[in-house]
């Protein structure tokens, strides 16, 4: 088969998507700056992925997912953005008191 004629069967079709995460057995990437195209070759879909990617291992993966929920807490409690949250969990050291008492003082004010 001539390569030209190879190339003209391959539809290539660039995809808008935010994230891309492959989750291994010890560890997660998480690609979210990076370019995904779809191609059609030879009557079957490809997926490609250029980017580079933030590698967690497992016990990382846990310590975000734990921020995560001290987020949302810290944000249904005081009533403020993620933002906000993030800010004052940081002042704090990541204790979630410490920050909520951060937020009541600031309330205060």
């Amino acid at each position: 088969m001539d390569i030209r004629r190879l190339m003209n069967q391959i539809k290539m079709n660039p995809l808008n998507a935010k994230k891309v995460i492959f989750e291994f057995e010890n560890e997660k990437w998480i690609f979210e700056d990076f370019e995904l195209i779809e191609t059609n070759f030879m009557g079957e879909k490809v997926f490609q992925l250029k980017g580079v990617p933030k590698i967690l291992k497992n016990d990382e993966k846990e310590e975000d997912e734990k921020k995560e929920e001290d987020i949302k807490l810290v944000m249904e409690e005081l009533n403020i953005s993620r933002e906000k949250a993030i800010e004052l969990l940081e002042k704090a050291n990541w204790e979630i008191a410490e920050a909520l008492a951060l937020g009541e003082e600031l309330k205060e004010k």
